[in-house]
């Protein structure tokens, strides 16, 4: 899950990995091993680009490297005698959003009813859970849990379908809310738009109208704008939810703040993601330094690029 391949050209585009270097001979055979089989199988892989990545490293102060002062060598060997490791930049694959596929341009493919997604990456493991979870919901509920979804997923898989069958219990709103967004983060970030909108349509959530609460309308306005890659939408539903709710769960705030950022930055709105932190920063830092995910967002934000 934490090792890294670095691919780099000396001037000019990288192009997008090709399926076709599976065929060449040993080559297929030895990457088989650890469960890439196809072109879906190594896009999947892919974390992000210069693109994505040039803002964040340059929001870390390091000196250049020299013959005068070696940060490269001192550094690396430190690091491996400590035993440090850079967990969270590889975690923001596995991001509770979208970021790397609205920031990179980095697509999904699930609508594709032949993908099968192998290996045994955390990453893999999170595709398949979210494809499991999209079978269910459009076949009706009538397929049995895959056991890719794990035991506390599954219960909220079946309390969404449970409690959207009456819409009619008011105190059970907070706990079906509590679900949906258990199983939207599970989901939502590994699809393809196309299958969201599958998805929905099975859910048939609006059927429960305005027995809805307001503000978790709001919330259905977020997730929906989430998996339709829609950012604009994803940016006035956050700022609506965040002026109007101001004692979210800490999970809660940080999913909408980040959001929110991100809805600005990917539509070209860097003054307005810089805005929303600022007023909403000190809510989100309980903790010694910003989550690596909203130092990026907040990188982008800044960058003038």
């Amino acid at each position: 899950d934490w090792d890294l391949i670095i691919v780099a050209s000396n001037g000019g585009r990288l192009p997008d990995a090709d399926g076709r270097i599976l065929t060449m001979p040993g080559l297929g055979q030895a990457l088989e091993r650890i469960g890439i089989r196809s072109g879906h199988d190594l896009a999947l892989r892919k974390l992000a680009d210069k693109a994505v990545l040039e803002p964040l490293f340059d929001s870390f102060a390091v000196p250049a490297n020299s013959d005068y002062f070696p940060v490269l060598d001192l550094n690396a060997a430190k690091t491996r005698f400590l035993g440090s490791a850079a967990h969270d930049f590889v975690a923001l694959k596995r991001a509770p959003l979208p970021v790397l596929e609205l920031l990179a341009d980095i697509k999904h493919d699930t609508d594709d009813g032949q993908v099968v997604v192998r290996g045994d990456l955390q990453v893999t493991r999170s595709t398949r859970v979210a494809m499991a979870l999209r079978d269910f919901y459009i076949n009706g509920n009538s397929s049995e849990a895959s056991p890719d979804v794990p035991a506390e997923i599954r219960k909220d898989m079946r309390l969404v379908s449970l409690l959207l069958k009456s819409c009619q219990h008011a105190d059970s709103w907070q706990t079906w809310f509590d679900s949906l967004h258990a199983v939207s983060v599970a989901m939502l970030p590994y699809l393809a738009p196309a299958d969201i909108e599958h998805l929905w349509t099975a859910l048939d959530v609006d059927r429960c109208g305005e027995r809805i609460p307001p503000h978790r309308r709001l919330w259905l306005a977020l997730l929906k704008a989430v998996g339709e890659r829609d950012a604009e939408g994803m940016a006035r539903s956050a700022r609506a939810i965040l002026a109007k709710e101001t004692a979210l769960p800490a999970t809660h705030f940080d999913y909408v703040l980040a959001a929110g950022m991100l809805g600005h930055v990917a539509s070209g709105e860097r003054t307005e993601a810089r805005a929303l932190w600022t007023r909403y920063t000190k809510r989100a830092r309980r903790r010694p330094e910003p989550h690596l995910l909203f130092r990026l967002l907040l990188a982008h934000a800044v960058d003038t690029r």
